[in-house]
């Protein structure tokens, strides 16, 4: 049996609990089925379902990517780039030199199916002068598909790479947006104008 007795959450930065005084007992072979708009906390369920090795019905299946020619990856990033209205000629080259370029890049994938619902890339970084270093992240890229926004997937391929990177030693993680800052924001994120980067967008930080 799962018992949950008088359980509340409340999201980072949050005000309001999405989850409050929840009391659950659910009996073997029972199911629970939660639903319900953005916000209403279904996403704190997550972390507690996996914990006990459910798979929620339609959720998409996390996929860690290390080299860039899988299938899924290649597919969703072809999307992302069509949507940026970005043409790119030779797309076999440029998945070669993100496997190629020596800097670690590592993807998390959402699969409904053989469909990618999202992607998030990202690869470890070092910060050094003369006299310090520290290891660091970079969030290079995070698209989720237009049909499935609105569903908290952004959110959780956030937290995958975040997770990966502080597993792997960094302490700090950093990305670049000129889009979706708020989103950033809500997950911890600030801007740091201290920091400059070469597509000249705006620097957030987060330390994890």
């Amino acid at each position: 049996m799962i018992r949950l007795e008088n359980v509340s959450y409340t999201y980072p930065f949050q005000d309001r609990p999405a989850v409050e005084d929840v009391s659950l007992h659910v009996r073997p072979g029972e199911i629970v089925l939660c639903t319900g708009a953005s916000g209403c906390g279904s996403f704190f369920w997550r972390p507690f379902k996996r914990r006990r090795g459910v798979q929620p019905m339609n959720e998409p299946k996390e996929l860690f990517v290390e080299r860039f020619t899988h299938t899924g990856f290649r597919q969703a990033f072809r999307a992302y780039f069509q949507e940026l209205g970005i043409s790119v000629q030779d797309w076999e080259g440029l998945f070669q030199e993100m496997d190629q370029d020596g800097r670690g890049n590592r993807a998390f994938l959402l699969l409904e199916g053989d469909k990618a619902a999202g992607l998030i890339q990202f690869c470890p970084v070092k910060l050094e002068c003369w006299f310090f270093t520290q290891r660091a992240g970079f969030i290079r890229e995070l698209w989720v598909d237009p049909d499935r926004r609105g569903r908290g997937h952004g959110a959780r391929l956030l937290e995958l790479a975040e997770t990966w990177l502080r597993e792997n030693g960094a302490a700090l993680v950093l990305l670049t947006t000129d889009t979706a800052p708020g989103f950033y924001e809500k997950r911890g994120y600030h801007r740091d104008p201290s920091i400059s980067a070469k597509n000249a967008d705006p620097v957030y930080k987060k330390a994890l």
